[in-house]
């Protein structure tokens, strides 16, 4: 009844007043499955009540008209007692109960379920009582605590970690930033005992709360409390590798990790003057026991014809290692130093290094420990042109001797924050031809490309990366045959990510408007390339739409053909014609032939100008239909033109 009418209750006739009152005891039940039955009710009310007047809040109810109606103010006072009692009511539901470690694991499952939906219902009072009034009525617990503690009483940390669980939970709806009280209690925070429990939901609510604490420090307020949670929450980082195995709530990675976010935006609220130090605080319990766990590890080689060891991270030492490189990503990704983040990744790097070569036989460790540095690239920018000589020189060693793609991946990092700086061009490009080149040598056979689609995917998005930076590092007379050769071998490889990266590496190649920007030796270089390649390219990217390929590939050849007919002009045109005259008669007569033959004829009479990729397009469907239209005759189609 109370969902139903909803409407009518918040219009505040006395006469509807009866289901609230109802309602609020079904909250006081002390059965939770029959508590939270109310829930819904109190997030409809709100969410009717509030709509209006904090910028248009969203149901949770699909059924909730997201609060159209809103009432006004005086009918928010009229419900604001109900919403005070149903948060005395509920804030004790979250308090973990004793013996909650020796529970079974549905049970505590349904548990944290129920914590889950209280913190929500909070939310929806608080938007209703505002963000001041609420934290002030959760934080009473905490006083009576206090209170109790002083007087010789002994310390519940059970009803603290409830109480600051209940504040974390509506952090959406905070007090104005400098607000004395929230100040006072994260300034608290440290003082509390070293429970694993509570010390977790600690540094989470100061997590939630950053940008608050941000904001509250940018207006010259709370400067002392900053620096003495980033000093809590490091230590509590520190202490969480014994913690998360110990404590009854068996912490998760993901929860470490977490952790380590609160951390981060921590230091990147500081002064600038004072990050440095931050960093360094947040760097010594990740990157020691890291420094230290690497020498010790053995090496897991890739098997030989293969990139795939299964087991190698299963191993305990191994773990904890690729947990610690986890966290540090956590400190590259998200603190705001962007020239400290390249002095620590410059003293990470050597490590990093040591680790891939150890897990050269586990795709999934490599993919990990690389994370590190692709995103300590994307936090430190040109601030990282420090670290160039190192990695310019460490990258191709690396990958000649583990050629796994996720080397790629960070080598195409620094393509994207260097690659328009023109005084790096030379030592990129000498990276790019060494990379590259040995990754175009392992995929020299449509085979090739089958086994290892990763390498061929990354290869091919890399050398497109580079041709939008720093095209001339690829069009070189050394790299670029070895690439279209390799992309012609390539070309009709089935793995999609794989096969739409060589397409769009073609399109991208050839695209007209990036030619014009191209230095005269790039373009002489691009011409010379294709006189070599270009007609087998068209018979393959045709090939492809008369069967070879899904149909679902036809755009992404459709563009790819297009690109080399602007470029190629008539020499592109002859190479159609003669691909075309391949077909048997038949397989496609010379009327069903007649429409591409057309098409291309004018995107290459049209030179540099747009149009005609529709045309083009739609030609080659027509084609892949007349060649799809049974078994026969796509099978003869793969024959004529699949060499």
């Amino acid at each position: 009844v109370g969902e139903s009418y909803t409407d009518l209750i918040a219009s505040g006739d006395p006469a509807a007043a009866a289901p609230v009152e109802t309602l609020l005891q079904v909250a006081s039940h002390p059965d939770d499955a029959i508590c939270s039955m109310s829930f819904n009710f109190w997030h409809r009310l709100s969410v009717h009540l509030t709509s209006n007047f904090s910028g248009g809040r969203k149901s949770r109810s699909s059924s909730q008209d997201g609060g159209q109606n809103a009432q006004p103010a005086d009918s928010r006072e009229l419900f604001k007692p109900a919403f005070r009692q149903l948060v005395s009511l509920i804030q004790e539901r979250v308090k973990y109960p004793p013996g909650f470690a020796k529970w079974q694991k549905d049970d505590k499952a349904d548990f944290r379920d129920m914590r889950y939906a209280v913190a929500d219902t909070l939310c929806d009072a608080a938007h209703m009582l505002g963000g001041g009034e609420t934290i002030a009525h959760l934080s009473q617990p905490l006083q009576r605590l206090s209170t109790e503690v002083a007087k010789g009483g002994q310390f519940q940390w059970q009803a603290a970690e409830a109480a600051l669980y209940c504040i974390r939970s509506v952090h959406k709806v905070t007090p104005p930033s400098g607000d004395a009280w929230l100040l006072a209690l994260f300034r608290s925070l440290p003082d509390l005992p070293a429970v694993p429990e509570l010390r977790y939901t600690a540094a989470m609510t100061i997590s939630d709360y950053a940008d608050w604490l941000g904001a509250t420090f940018r207006s010259g307020k709370g400067q002392d409390v900053l620096p003495i949670l980033l000093q809590m929450l490091v230590t509590v980082l520190g202490q969480k590798e014994a913690a998360s195995h110990s404590n009854g709530l068996n912490l998760g990675e993901d929860d470490i990790q977490q952790m380590g976010v609160a951390v981060a935006l921590a230091v990147s609220s500081l002064p600038q003057e004072q990050r440095r130090a931050g960093l360094q605080a947040m760097l010594e319990p990740v990157l020691t026991p890291l420094q230290q766990l690497a020498q010790q590890l053995p090496l897991v080689p890739a098997p030989h014809g293969s990139h795939q060891q299964n087991g190698s991270a299963e191993d305990p030492k191994s773990s904890l290692v690729l947990a610690l490189v986890d966290r540090l990503t956590v400190v590259f990704r998200h603190v705001d130093e962007p020239q400290a983040v390249a002095e620590a990744f410059g003293k990470a790097w050597p490590t990093i290094a040591a680790l891939l070569d150890r897990f050269q036989g586990d795709p999934d460790a490599m993919e990990r420990i690389t994370r590190a540095p692709r995103y300590a690239l994307r936090r430190t920018g040109k601030a990282g042109a420090v670290l160039l000589p190192l990695l310019l020189t460490s990258l191709p060693g690396q990958f000649a001797r583990i050629q796994h793609s996720c080397l790629l991946y960070v080598a195409s990092e620094l393509i994207k924050v260097f690659g328009n700086d023109p005084t790096q061009n030379a030592a990129l490009g000498r990276m790019l031809e060494q990379m590259l080149g040995s990754a175009a040598g392992s995929l020299r056979r449509l085979q090739d490309f089958s086994d290892k689609p990763d390498l061929a995917d990354d290869t091919f998005l890399l050398a497109g990366r580079a041709l939008h930076y720093c095209p001339a590092s690829i069009a070189t007379p050394t790299l670029l045959p070895m690439l279209l050769e390799s992309a012609s071998q390539g070309l009709l490889v089935q793995h999609r990510e794989a096969c739409q990266s060589v397409l769009a590496f073609l399109t991208r190649l050839c695209s007209p408007d990036k030619l014009a920007r191209w230095p005269p030796k790039a373009q002489q270089a691009l011409q010379a390339a294709f006189m070599q390649r270009g007609q087998a390219l068209v018979r393959l990217l045709i090939a492809g739409a008369c069967g070879a390929l899904p149909t679902g590939r036809i755009p992404d050849i459709s563009d790819a053909l297009y690109s080399i007919l602007k470029v190629s002009q008539q020499q592109g045109r002859q190479w159609v014609e003669q691909t075309l005259g391949l077909l048997p008669s038949e397989v496609a007569a010379d009327s069903d032939k007649s429409h591409l033959l057309e098409t291309s004829a004018a995107t290459a009479n049209a030179g540099a100008d747009a149009g005609n990729l529709e045309s083009l397009e739609d030609a080659l469907q027509e084609l892949s239909e007349v060649c799809r239209r049974n078994k026969r005759s796509q099978a003869a189609a793969h024959a004529a033109l699949v060499i």
